[in-house]
């Protein structure tokens, strides 16, 4: 059991290192807008930064949905919340954020399983 409690606590520290990569990526779009609205090229780029925003709000919001479930320990809700962040997060959020999201994620399955051995009496 300690060491499923051990294996939380570094996914909850790797999330905590992510959530600023998706943060700052979900940024740049709007900013990149805003500093192109006053050139023609806005209106080439406007679909794919659009597309681009809203994935990486999606990526954000599905990170922030598993690190709630994490904190109130419904792991499997949390393992397949942040799976998907994890995939999003190599596209939306500097890849860096995607590979801790996902390390994250190997560490809760294997806390999982941890817990499942316990009970059976493993």
């Amino acid at each position: 059991m300690l060491r499923s409690t051990q294996s939380l606590k570094s996914a909850r520290s790797l999330l905590g290192k992510a959530l600023p990569l998706y943060v700052i990526n979900a940024l740049v779009p709007p900013l990149l807008l805003l500093y192109l609205s006053r050139t023609e090229v806005v209106y080439t780029v406007l679909v794919p930064l659009v597309v681009y925003s809203a994935l990486c709000i999606a990526s954000l919001l599905l990170l922030l949905a598993g690190r709630n479930a994490l904190n109130e320990y419904s792991l499997s809700s949390a393992h397949s919340l942040l799976r998907l962040a994890g995939l999003l997060g190599f596209v939306s959020a500097l890849v860096a954020g995607g590979v801790l999201v996902t390390r994250a994620c190997k560490l809760i399955a294997a806390s999982q399983e941890a817990i499942k051995v316990k009970k059976s009496g493993g």
